[in-house]
């Protein structure tokens, strides 16, 4: 007695391709996020640097909403001027973060067009960092501006769930 069981080779080599799709897939997924492309990791941190290098921003490519992350302001000396730095945040970065903290904390700030100032009081000759803690409030794409009398770095960070 022989049995007679129809085979479908067609729909059977389709199904391993889907298969085999499906498993790189994932594995490219993994990875994507291992490496820091879908937050923290070894590519997600960059510094972005005015042509003069006196301004540079270090931040996350990638954010997540409502999570905590952190930016860092980087100034040359040659900034200050009179004991006194104003950085400028502007453009729909700093309209879509809640800052919750800034250190050195800033002697004054205030609204400008677009964004806000930060005031800081430094010694002459030395160098500068403030580094902003924020919470995204929205997703896709934020750019932002950091300037210093007129020296500016625009930087974008990408905003997931």
């Amino acid at each position: 007695m022989d049995l007679e069981i129809k085979q479908h080779d067609e729909f059977q080599r389709k199904e391993w391709l889907a298969t085999r799709i499906g498993w790189a897939a994932i594995a490219l997924f993994l990875l994507a996020g291992l490496l820091g492309f879908l937050g923290s990791g070894p590519f997600s941190q960059t510094t972005a640097a005015s042509d003069s290098g006196d301004v540079a921003v270090e931040f996350q490519r990638i954010g997540h909403n409502n999570a905590d992350d952190n930016l860092t302001i980087d100034l040359a000396s040659q900034t200050v001027a009179d004991g006194k730095v104003t950085v400028h945040l502007t453009g729909d970065w700093p309209n879509n973060v809640d800052i919750t903290g800034v250190s050195p904390q800033p002697s004054a700030e205030y609204a400008v067009p677009g964004g806000t100032a930060y005031e800081f009081e430094v010694l002459d000759g030395a160098d500068v960092s403030a580094s902003f803690a924020f919470r995204s409030t929205g997703y896709g794409p934020l750019d932002g501006t950091a300037s210093v009398d007129g020296d500016a770095v625009d930087f974008t960070q990408f905003v997931l769930p």
